[in-house]
């Protein structure tokens, strides 16, 4: 084959990798880089009288294609010469000297690698590297294209474990692209020791003092310095793991969490119009096909897959959550008491010792709790009535929050915010501990009286003192819940 007709197959099949991979990345691709990758035409130029070599420019790969001078100058042909390397980089060598006689046997498995290295455009960057040996063995494998696969690839490690960390479809979307903004943000969030910018500083250090020698030093020795490269991503890269898998976790209770909640709504479905109960079966049955295909996963024990699956799928379930969020208002209004002037046995009240923050303390307490947990550790506050959406967040137990005037930000993601308040008040029974905590926006409550703790005499008791001074101040009722007997409501 000459070199016209090979450099006509070569840009032929260059169009057939292209269409491949603007179809396989058309998800992620910006209008911007596709039109430039569309454009590119004529990629291959060919030198003859050079030593075997391939170069990829940022619109171009050159191949030069004496094999056989390229041997020779390395000297692969002497046995004395490999004694240093391992295995695959002897192998390696073997593959060179059997194509020696059809350099284009080489040059079409080197092809799929320089081509999306062209269409990437950071060729000196490991997680890019990395990542587009990934894409070309997953492109070959389910194309049949043939790619060259003999040395384990260390970049392909970096950028795997940097994929576990933020998740394949952000790491492939951030490559493809050209944008590591997302990769950078959400690398970061997982990251307390090292940024992305600093991570990716190190290690690209690293790669280019290698590459700076290539072609300057003989073959051998450049297979012996790549056995020894160290990127040392694990060092930067296990605590950001470790939060990574803390993060899966959470998210995966979470799903757990969405779905137990979804089914004790259901439990309360009188209160529900035919609309709303379609609504909240929709949710139940979505949720449900996301665990259904996690629990699929799981079976073939794989945890990365499992891993990836719920990052993807977690922006559904929150959506999902978010969807029958308004569902919960009927709930919230059914379960609790009004303060009033009857004596009550049973109750469940949504008290607050602070109302005046834009975001809302709140706790439940229930008649089911008195004698049930020993330690209630409230003394007295305001009772709280929400209005509709003024549930911000419920959880059975404590959580920090960040407040910002009327907005809130909740470290866990392990609970629903559909949670019932019965889900709520069982799980503090169960844990005989009153630890639930739940977020107002005081916008959207009333106070409908003050309560207080009391277990002694009256005149005796500071709480009952103390509340009666508030209940007085504020000009509404006081509630006595003694937990030795049951409620008393006194009239000021």
């Amino acid at each position: 084959m000459n070199t016209n007709e090979l450099k006509s197959k070569i840009n032929e099949y260059f169009e057939y990798i292209k269409t491949i991979y603007l179809n396989e990345f058309d998800k992620y691709i910006s209008k911007e880089v596709k039109n430039d990758i569309v454009n590119i035409k004529d990629i291959v130029e060919l030198r003859d009288d050079m030593p075997f070599k391939v170069h990829v420019h940022d619109n171009k790969i050159t191949f030069n294609l004496d094999i056989k001078k390229f041997i020779e100058d390395n000297d692969l042909a002497n046995p004395k010469s490999l004694m240093d390397l391992n295995d695959e980089s002897k192998q390696y060598v073997k593959y060179i000297l059997d194509n020696q006689n059809d350099v284009f046997e080489i040059i079409k498995n080197k092809l799929l690698e320089s081509i999306i290295l062209v269409f990437t455009k950071n060729r000196k960057d490991v997680v890019t590297i990395g990542t587009v040996k990934m894409i070309c063995e997953e492109l070959s494998l389910k194309y049949n294209l043939p790619y060259e696969k003999i040395i384990n690839s260390k970049e392909l490690e970096v950028a795997s474990c940097v994929g576990d960390i933020i998740g394949k479809d952000i790491l492939i979307c951030g490559v493809v692209n050209r944008d590591f903004s997302l990769l950078q943000k959400t690398f970061d969030s997982y990251s307390k020791d090292t940024t992305y910018l600093d991570f990716t500083k190190n290690i690209n250090e690293i790669y280019n003092n290698f590459v700076k020698k290539i072609g300057k030093v003989f073959l051998t020795d450049s297979l012996y310095e790549y056995e020894k490269i160290d990127y040392k991503y694990e060092n930067y890269l296990s605590s950001a793991l470790e939060k990574k898998d803390s993060d899966y976790e959470e998210k995966l209770k979470r799903l757990f969490s969405v779905k137990r909640s979804l089914a004790n709504m259901y439990s309360h479905k009188i209160l529900f119009n035919s609309h709303e109960l379609t609504k909240l079966i929709t949710a139940y049955d979505m949720i449900n096909s996301i665990l259904n295909k996690a629990k699929k996963i799981d079976k073939t024990h794989n945890p990365k897959y499992l891993t990836d699956m719920i990052d993807e799928e977690y922006e559904e379930i929150i959506s999902i959550e978010n969807s029958a969020k308004k569902l919960i208002n009927p709930i919230w209004h059914n379960f609790l008491t009004n303060a009033s002037n009857d004596e009550k046995e049973y109750f469940n009240y949504l008290v607050a010792t602070n109302i005046y923050d834009d975001v809302v303390e709140a706790k439940i307490i229930s008649s089911d709790m008195i004698g049930k947990i020993k330690r209630i550790g409230l003394k007295y506050g305001f009772i709280c009535v929400p209005k509709d959406d003024a549930v911000l967040y419920a959880s059975t137990k404590p959580f920090e929050y960040v407040k910002d005037g009327s907005r809130y930000s909740v470290s866990s993601k392990s609970e629903s915010v559909l949670q019932t308040p019965s889900m709520i008040v069982s799980s503090n029974i169960m844990g005989k501990k009153l630890s639930n905590k739940i977020l107002l926006d005081k916008k959207r409550i009333y106070i409908s009286g003050v309560y207080c703790i009391v277990d002694d005499e009256l005149d005796k008791c500071s709480n009952y003192l103390k509340a009666s001074v508030l209940a007085e101040d504020n000009n509404l009722p006081l509630v006595k819940i003694d937990l030795n007997e049951n409620i008393k409501v006194q009239q000021r």
